[in-house]
């Protein structure tokens, strides 16, 4: 029988952020150029910690909302911040514009549960794409103060991830919706989560071929957008 120690993991070696949350912690982001850290919290603030000198962090700037903050992502440059929260709007923190405040971005008729940078095939400029419970998805090309696009869904926006030209939507009442960017309004492919209950989180494969989906119940499961494959794949089964 496994101990007690083994099933919930070793926090022996686990690291406490210095000036952490004081509240529950909704979203985190890696910087993919350097040791930095956004985290996004219930306390309405998007904490960004250098990593760098110190294993326990130092606070380097915060993005503040008017509730809280559900969701964060970093530029590919590692330069930009962008928050989204229950307070209708997304904000963008440039770390390299020499303390200035950071600015709204996006906005929706409901809390913005996920945003993300990334980059569209048919833009030069950078972009973001947001989910909302507004039942819409909205692309914004940061030069323009209004959204560029929008794709109506089934419903509630719950979780996003992007990776390359991949996008995967997961909504209430299980739904999925894939979309291909290079047709950035159209879903790729609509369905429903085979897990039991409420879909938690989703998240692209590396090579963009497929992806995760975690829900309430403690289960996970995979998915290839290959339509050659359309089996599912659960952990545990």
């Amino acid at each position: 029988m496994a101990s007690t120690s083994n099933v919930l993991g070793q926090v022996s070696a686990d690291i406490q952020l210095a000036n952490g949350p004081e509240d529950g912690i909704s979203g985190l982001s890696w910087s993919p150029v350097s040791r930095h850290l956004a985290v996004a919290s219930w306390e309405g603030k998007v904490r960004i910690y250098d990593m760098t000198r110190s294993r326990s962090g130092e606070g380097r700037a915060l993005i503040d909302f008017g509730g809280p903050a559900l969701s964060c992502s970093w530029s590919k440059d590692g330069q930009k911040v962008v928050g989204a929260g229950a307070d209708k709007a997304a904000r963008l923190l440039d770390l390299a514009a020499n303390g200035a405040p950071p600015q709204q971005v996006a906005a929706h008729d409901a809390p913005i549960s996920s945003v993300h940078f990334f980059d569209m095939p048919s833009s030069n400029g950078p972009m973001i794409v947001t989910g909302s419970w507004d039942k819409t998805v909205k692309y914004w090309d940061l030069r323009q103060q209004t959204a560029v696009a929008s794709v109506e869904c089934q419903e509630r926006v719950y979780s996003m991830d992007v990776k390359s030209n991949l996008l995967v939507v997961g909504l209430a009442d299980r739904y999925i919706n894939v979309i291909k960017l290079d047709n950035p309004t159209v879903f790729h492919q609509a369905l429903q989560s085979p897990l039991h209950h409420q879909t938690r989180v989703v998240s692209c494969f590396t090579g963009a071929n497929g992806f995760a989906i975690g829900s309430i119940e403690g289960r996970c499961a995979f998915r290839f957008t290959d339509k050659k494959d359309t089996r599912y794949f659960t952990h545990p089964p």
